[in-house]
């Protein structure tokens, strides 16, 4: 994967054609990451993939949270109380 500056995009957008893709930055930081369609390539499906894949990662992250938070190992007695908490704190504000 190679990183391009926006200001190199602009320059020559066929810098976004890259066979291994492309990863934009802007102030060097990463701002948005280019694939290439091949040939017969649906791009609502490769879209739908790329946001499953970050459903995916947000999950996990979520999860090892927990897991460091201690969360993941409330009972679901536990979970109903802070969720009852949280609405009774929310309801007399």
């Amino acid at each position: 994967m190679q990183f391009v500056a926006t200001r190199d995009v602009r320059a020559n957008p066929a810098v976004l054609l890259a066979e291994e893709g492309t990863i934009v930055t802007q102030n060097g930081k990463p701002r948005a990451i280019c694939f290439p369609l091949e040939d017969g390539d649906d791009p609502l499906l490769a879209e739908q993939a790329w946001r499953r894949a970050r459903f995916g990662i947000a999950l996990e992250t979520l999860r090892a949270d927990a897991v460091r938070s201690g969360a993941a190992a409330l009972s679901d007695e536990e979970i109903d109380a802070e969720i009852d908490a949280a609405r009774s704190e929310a309801t007399s504000s």
